[in-house]
């Protein structure tokens, strides 16, 4: 099935891209671990004006230049380092998901389908964990020492969406595998279907649609 190859050919392309994210997680975030030790031993240094484009606004003044104080820049180091870990942890599991479903021959499995399932809840938990653990460290910072600028913009939206994405990737998966009934039988598996007795992989040559008595 030319889809089928194609569905293959689209994972293989996601597990390298998914690979390259995950190394480059990984160097940012022994960046940031490094950088901030590097913080640490030149605290004293003067780190200079910086431009800003669009300005910020700092309780009633907008700033079209900021010094950004030492702290300031601890956390940006901060956030940025806890978005790295949390992209590693998400493309190491996305990486092993994308190799799992070209192993099975095809996305639609129950196993790949529950697999794809945790991976998207995954990515929305972290992503809002993430979200809150660097809100309450920004409100520690402001706290201790006044109005700091975020310097790192990091935001996780896209990783929520994905997660969404993943989610209902998976029910479109599980529903694949439904239709994966009973060898020369064109009709979906029932709602009282347990899983097991349900093949767990893929023949491409034995699934039928329940749509036409055409053999796929």
């Amino acid at each position: 099935m030319k889809s089928l190859n194609t569905i293959q050919t689209l994972m293989k392309i996601a597990r390298v891209i998914a690979t390259i994210v995950l190394v480059f997680s990984i160097i940012g975030m022994v960046g940031c671990a490094v950088g901030g030790v590097a913080l640490y031993l030149t605290k004293d240094m003067d780190i200079g004006a910086i431009e800003l484009e669009e300005g910020v606004t700092v309780g009633d003044i907008t700033l079209d230049e900021y010094t950004p104080t030492i702290e300031a820049v601890y956390f940006s180091v901060i956030a940025a380092f806890i978005a790295c870990v949390i992209e590693v942890i998400l493309s190491d599991r996305a990486r092993r998901y994308f190799k799992f479903a070209i192993k099975e021959g095809t996305p639609f499995t129950y196993d790949g389908a529950k697999r794809l399932k945790n991976l998207g809840i995954l990515y929305i938990v972290l992503a809002v964990v993430a979200s809150i653990v660097e809100a309450v460290v920004y409100f520690v910072f402001t706290a201790t020492f006044g109005d700091v600028i975020n310097l790192s913009e990091v935001t996780y939206g896209s990783a929520i969406g994905t997660g969404v994405m993943m989610l209902i990737f998976a029910v479109v998966f599980k529903h694949g595998a439904e239709m994966y009934y009973v060898k020369d039988k064109a009709i979906p598996a029932p709602p009282s279907q347990t899983v097991n007795a349900v093949p767990q992989s893929y023949n491409a040559g034995n699934f039928y649609s329940p749509y036409n008595n055409i053999r796929r």
